[in-house]
């Protein structure tokens, strides 16, 4: 209730603001990504409202609730992209949001190979993690609870080989906004789910139900949500950071490393971390079940990470730049070495990483979401800006 109670009055703040100055201080990314997000918000309550309604006439009614509002909310989206009423217009009325959408996709050329990385990448890796979660069927239960911790890190090493490219190739901005679609995706998808939908709920209980531990449990109708805060853990540094704003800066190792520090801290330190840990973790820190190995896994794992991210982090990843505010080209800036420019910065990662590994021992709530929003802060005052 208060996640949602807050989610309500930063929307109707920002609306009510953005309104009143014409959105003239959003940029195109921005002004589309909270009309994504409130979408997405108008979907589920619709999905709510349908399913209190339609339980009225049954059970079996209140299953086309997310499909009914679904369709609804398409129906809404598509009249938005073709008209952009009411704040794009304000902001931007020579170009409609259809319009915007595919320039942005489509531009520059470079940008375009995500369309063909990502689903190769999704395929192949759902695949292969599938494939080796059927062999692995039938074993004892001791050694089913450790290939289960196996096979959920594997989705973390999925979301570093999906999200690291576009970071290096100086495409944070679009990949934070792709996250967020996805992120919205994710939600759809569960409402199907959690709403028993005919024909689609089956399927995905059946997917899911392999890599959930005893904190999630279809059968008692629990809501599944690991996959987005993987997600959302590794899109929150890009979300914060807004490197469209100055984003000739954001071409830097350093800078690409706090970008990346999302996937770094959750889709390597904390797989390395699990996977240490259920192999060879035998020293339990005082107070937990997590084990010093463990730690230490998931601090090298980082440090090797960010040193291999660095040494292959050229200014932009490619000799064209990334979108600005108003969605132009930025040059990249000169040659950087692939190092942290100065001993602050180590240090600064250094610490901030082996904090980062210290929460993750003693957090009590989803240290996919804790871990980056700690990190991201701590790691800008230590290390200082970008410039």
């Amino acid at each position: 209730g208060l996640f949602w109670a807050q989610a309500v009055a930063l929307s109707v703040t920002a609306v009510v603001s953005g309104y009143s100055r014409g959105y003239d201080a959003w940029s195109p990314f921005s002004l589309f990504s909270f009309s994504l997000l409130m979408f997405g918000i108008f979907f589920v309550t619709l999905t709510s409202a349908l399913h209190v309604a339609l339980s009225l006439g049954g059970a079996q009614r209140a299953r086309w609730s997310p499909l009914l509002a679904s369709c609804i909310t398409l129906l809404f989206f598509a009249i938005w992209l073709a008209t952009g009423v009411p704040a794009w217009r304000l902001h931007n009325p020579g170009e409609t949001p259809a319009g915007w959408l595919y320039r942005t996709t489509m531009t520059p050329a470079h940008q375009r190979i995500v369309f063909v990385h990502w689903p190769i990448a999704l395929t192949l890796g759902l695949l292969v993690i599938h494939a080796v979660c059927r062999q692995s069927a039938g074993t004892s239960s001791a050694e089913a609870r450790r290939l289960t911790v196996m096979h959920r890190k594997t989705f973390h090493v999925l979301a570093v080989v999906l999200f690291v490219p576009p970071v290096m190739v100086g495409r944070a901005g679009f990949l934070g906004f792709a996250q967020l679609a996805a992120s919205l995706l994710f939600i759809v998808v569960e409402a199907f789910r959690i709403c028993d939908a005919p024909v689609i709920a089956a399927a995905l209980n059946a997917f899911v139900s392999r890599y959930l531990d005893n904190r999630e449990d279809t059968s008692r109708g629990d809501l599944v949500l690991t996959h987005l805060y993987l997600l959302v853990g590794c899109a929150l540094p890009v979300w914060l950071e807004a490197p469209g704003q100055d984003a000739a800066l954001w071409c830097t190792p350093w800078a690409i490393v706090r970008l990346a520090s999302g996937v770094l801290l959750v889709g390597v330190g904390d797989a390395c971390a699990a996977v240490v840990g259920v192999n060879v973790g035998r020293t339990r820190w005082p107070g937990s079940h997590r084990t010093l190995e463990g730690s230490s896994g998931f601090v090298v794992g980082v440090l090797l990470a960010a040193g291999t991210l660095m040494w292959f982090a050229t200014p932009c990843g490619l000799d064209s730049g990334q979108d600005s505010a108003d969605g132009a080209a930025v040059a990249a800036v000169p040659g950087a070495p692939p190092s942290l420019s100065n001993g602050k910065q180590a240090l600064a990662f250094l610490v901030s990483t082996v904090l980062s590994a210290t929460l993750e021992v003693y957090t009590d709530s989803i240290d996919n979401l804790v871990l980056p929003l700690y990190f991201c802060p701590l790691l800008r005052a230590l290390g200082g800006p970008v410039a």
